[in-house]
């Protein structure tokens, strides 16, 4: 397995691309991957994945790193259905915001589960916001912190 990863900027800019670039740039550093293309879906068709489609049929990479687990939303949880095509492929799954790498099915029903028990994705997000926020005011992007996934 090669350390190339195809990047995916969540286009619904709950977090300015420019923010996100510099999560996804330093989780990429942090896991020893090397990003080989950035992407991402249009701005209305995010949920249907058709760039994430495309990838899957032609697989240039055995990464795939997304800024967050809210880019695949769904009205019951999370799209659990898209995340096993991802899986079944082989291809590692990322998430910069969560910092989460290659995560089981078992993992993403569990995550799915505590979005849809909320009711609400902010927490997907939120942390990522407040963190690159301070690091924004205090003149910085290039060192994000490190984010958990616990609530509390």
């Amino acid at each position: 397995m090669s350390n190339e990863a195809f990047v995916f900027l969540d286009s619904n800019f709950a977090v300015s691309q420019h923010l996100q670039l510099g999560a996804i740039k330093q989780f990429a550093n942090e896991n020893d991957l090397s990003i080989m293309f950035y992407g991402s879906e249009l701005v209305g068709f995010e949920y249907k994945h058709h760039i994430l489609n495309d990838f899957l049929e032609r697989r240039p990479c055995d990464h795939i790193i997304f800024f967050s687990l809210a880019q695949f939303r769904h009205c019951n949880g999370l799209d659990l259905d898209t995340l096993s095509r991802i899986l079944s492929a082989s291809i590692a799954i990322h998430f910069a915001s969560q910092r989460i790498s290659s995560p089981t099915m078992a993992d993403l029903r569990m995550l799915g589960l505590l979005a849809l028990s909320s009711n609400d994705f902010t927490w997907l997000t939120q942390d990522i916001i407040s963190e690159s926020a301070k690091c924004q005011a205090q003149g910085s992007t290039d060192e994000l912190p490190s984010l958990s996934l616990q609530r509390v």
